[in-house]
Formats: C-alpha cells, structure tokens, sequence
C-alpha cells in the first residue's frame, strides 16, 4: 500500500514538474516571437500564446481535481522535513528577498524591504532547521505578506494593462506562491494538510516558474518583456526553485524505506514516556 502511495505521488510530481517546464518553454517563446512590447499583449492572432494560456488552466483544474481524488482520502502526507536541497532551495528564496530589500531601499520604500527582511529570516531559519515555531509564523508571514505587497503593485502599474497576459499569470503566480508558504509552513511545523498542499504545490511550481524564468530569459538576452519589476520575477524564481525542491521532498516522504525509519522511532519515543509516567508514579 505505502509503495502505491509512493508511485501515485511521483507521478503527480512528475506531472507537475513536467507541464511546468513545458508551460516555461512556451512562455520563453511567446515572448521571443510574439510579444508586443509597446501594448504590453501577445501578438494578435498568434496561436503559441493561446496554447500556453490554454494550458495554464487545463493544468491547475487537473491538479484540483488530482489532488482531491488523491489526497482527499487515500494518501496522506507526513510531517514535512526539508532535505538538503530543500534547505538550499529555501536558501536562494532568501538571497532573493533580500535583494528585493535592497531594491526597495533604493526606491524608498522601506516598509517594503522591511517585509523582505522578515520574509528572508523564514528561509534563513528553514534553511539551518532553527527557530522557534512562534518566530517561523511570524518570519512567515512576512513572506506572505510580501508576495501580496508584490501583486497589489504590479495590479495597479498603469503602465500594464488589467488584463495582459503577464500581469495576469504573475498576480496568479503570487496569489498560489502565498497559499503554498502557508501550507509549507502548516507542513514544517505541524501536520500537513495534504489536499491543499499537493495542490498549492503543484499549482506555485507550474505558476511561479512561468511567470518569472521567461522574463529573466529574455531580460538578460535583452529580448521584450513586460515591465514587472526583476527584483520580484526574482523572488518567484527563487520560490519556483524551492517548490521544485520540495516536489521531491513530497516524494521522498512517501518512499517505504524513509516511512520505515520514522515509524520506527515513534516507539521509542512511545516507550520513553511511558518510563517517565512509571517514574513519576513511583
């Protein structure tokens, strides 16, 4: 039975990972070839941009309905305990918070690059497996509120228009990133809710990833992109990364022989208590 749970998750982490990619490649094209710069929208009549808008929303109504039909009942998901990769991934959401605090210092917004501050120690503190839980909702909620902090800017950039394709996917990619640190948060220090963390997983990996990795492609080749700010395509780049991360973290959770060991130490601990409350009686 573990094994089958094991399979079902790597195949929805596969999925996951691999309609990101591919919505990533999309996205990069769409800009190289059918991106009008001056009205900020694809190319009128361009099939490419319809495909890959088309494809974001068959993928996050999949992993909707994969997730309830997955972990609504059959399988559910232990304490999560990032890896090594998963600590470096939480690492670089750091550094990119902390840039976006740099930035918003030279751009005189303090109380922007203070959330940034708070955001970065949540992943410090993630990172080195430290701090106490109240500190890590507190930081965490920082991160949060920095994401939204990221969208209500960006919505209101009249610059960009209301509903170009890329102010959209990115107020999408927040709007998932933000429901995905308060469940990997609920995950981290507490139980996980399994439905909606196999979604707002899902979801932030294929989101985040469009919505910063092209436009970084194409800012540094110097090719047209939008106007959102680098310093936020950054922040969602790096959470991009640490969703991916934790993708094979979900994964390996489930894997017979890490289930093994950590069933193996519920009874000693078990056990343990039970020669105190003896002690104590005696």
């Amino acid at each position: 039975m573990k094994l089958t749970k094991s399979l079902s998750v790597s195949l929805y982490a596969a999925i996951a990972l691999g309609l990101s990619l591919l919505a990533i490649v999309l996205r990069t094209l769409n800009f190289f070839f059918f991106f009008d710069t001056e009205l900020n929208y694809d190319a009128q009549g361009a099939i490419l941009p319809l495909i890959t808008n088309w494809l974001l929303i068959l993928s996050v109504l999949f992993f909707g309905i994969a997730s309830i039909v997955m972990f609504r009942k059959k399988i559910e998901l232990p304490e999560r305990v990032p890896s090594v990769a998963g600590r470096v991934g939480a690492a670089l959401v750091a550094l990119a918070l902390l840039y976006c605090a740099v930035v918003d210092l030279f751009e005189g917004a303090p109380l922007y690059a203070l959330f940034c501050i708070g955001g970065a120690l949540y992943f410090v503190l993630l990172a080195f497996g430290q701090g106490a839980p109240l500190l890590r909702i507190l930081s965490s909620l920082c991160a949060t509120i920095r994401l939204l902090l990221m969208m209500t800017s960006v919505y209101f950039d009249w610059l960009i228009p209301l509903n170009a394709p890329d102010k959209l996917i990115f107020e999408l990619a927040c709007t998932f990133g933000m429901l995905f640190l308060v469940c990997d948060l609920r995950a981290i220090v507490d139980k996980p809710k399994s439905l909606l963390y196999g979604f707002s997983l899902a979801t932030a990996t294929l989101l985040c990833g469009t919505a910063s990795i092209p436009s970084l492609i194409t800012v540094f080749s110097m090719a047209p992109t939008s106007g959102i700010p680098t310093a936020h395509r950054l922040v969602l780049a790096a959470l991009f990364v640490y969703a991916v991360l934790s993708l094979f973290d979900m994964v390996r959770s489930l894997l017979p022989a890490v289930q093994k060991t950590a069933e193996q130490s519920v009874p000693v601990e078990e056990t343990t208590l039970h020669e105190e409350n003896v002690d104590a009686d005696q």
